[in-house]
């Protein structure tokens, strides 16, 4: 298992299509606090790694299985807007709280299912994506 997100590179799973269907669903269970619907759509061997850079409170084990990761989700994910982006070329999630980038999600699927969920939470990595979320929040 890789020990940081820098070095993370997230195989290209499932079509561009099912996989923005099958994410646009999680953020709809994860905005809702659905965590049935949200478990419904983890394989049952999905894996939850996060970095916060040594700034920000991250996991400091992987997390295992559906059922941990839906508890985490639903204790820390209230007040959190969830929207698709563009990240390293790859479908992801950015997770803010008001105007503030919170998190950016990357994740892996079997195409039916999410199998993988990396998350960065450091500030420093955090800021470069500050530009392109002003220009999506405010852009017409």
């Amino acid at each position: 298992m890789q020990s940081s997100v820098n070095e993370w590179r997230l195989p290209a799973a499932g079509a561009p299509d099912s996989r923005a269907r099958l994410l646009g669903r999680a953020i709809e269970a994860a905005r809702a606090g659905n965590g049935a619907a949200l478990m419904e759509l983890l394989s049952q061997d999905v894996e939850y790694i996060s970095e916060g850079g040594g700034k920000a409170a991250a996991a400091l084990r992987v997390l295992r299985g559906p059922a941990r990761i839906v508890q985490l989700f639903r204790r820390l994910g209230r007040g959190l807007d969830y929207q698709l982006i563009n990240v390293n070329g790859e479908l992801g999630v950015i997770v803010m709280m008001g105007e503030a980038i919170v998190s950016v999600i990357g994740c892996t699927t079997d195409r039916q299912r999410i199998s993988g969920i990396y998350v960065m939470r450091s500030p420093r990595k955090l800021a470069r994506f500050s530009p392109t979320i002003r220009r999506i929040c405010h852009d017409p």
